[in-house]
């Protein structure tokens, strides 16, 4: 039946029963619509969960290796500080041996000083002795000498003196005015081999 021959009641019968359709279609857009916005934000989400995830276990990580490295450097310090300490006690302790050292050495240049007085002193002492030595010495051959030339005038004088003891072969008297009268050969070895040692030991 055409529009114009229906009803007012007919005609807004239509009108709603169109506009509840219109509202129906409507309708399963917008749930259509809502339900495709709905995936996308659910696909999001777990786009930015998964995200979140990534950066949450990329910064534990990071934080594990942080400790690490904190913990590696806290270890290092820890051995440069033990270092230290041992550097400080082995410095100390050669500190200590260079000080001992250096007492050892002040009372060794005392010690020698020391020796060098004492052998000064007994080098003095031997140059005097070697000086009376050798002033004996130079007595001493100065008396063999005139022995040798009172021996050596001997037998001049006993031909010249009838009243020497014929017993003297060579001309000495007791009293011989050169003084060495009382000399036997003996006395003179003995002087000879005096002499000699004493040489020796010059």
């Amino acid at each position: 039946m055409p529009w114009r021959h229906k009803t007012h009641e007919e005609r807004l019968e239509i009108l709603v029963s169109q506009f509840f359709d219109q509202l129906a279609l409507d309708t399963r857009k917008l749930n259509a619509r809502i339900d495709n916005i709905e995936v996308t934000l659910l696909s999001k989400v777990d786009d930015l969960f998964v995200k979140f995830k990534k950066s949450e276990d990329l910064r534990v990580k990071e934080a594990e290796a942080n400790e690490e490295r904190f913990k590696k450097i806290e270890e290092e310090q820890e051995r440069h500080l033990k270092s230290a300490q041992d550097n400080a006690i082995n410095t100390r302790a050669l500190l200590k041996q260079i000080t001992n050292s250096n007492k050892d050495y002040d009372a060794k240049i005392v010690a020698l000083s020391d020796n060098n007085v004492n052998l000064g002193s007994r080098i003095d002492k031997f140059e005097d002795r070697l000086y009376e030595e050798q002033r004996r010495v130079g007595d001493l051959s100065y008396q063999q000498n005139m022995f040798h030339e009172t021996l050596s005038e001997g037998p001049i004088l006993a031909a010249g003196n009838d009243e020497l003891d014929p017993r003297d072969k060579h001309g000495w008297s007791p009293c011989s005015g050169k003084g060495f009268g009382s000399i036997s050969q003996d006395d003179l070895r003995r002087i000879q081999s005096k002499t000699e040692g004493i040489d020796e030991s010059i």
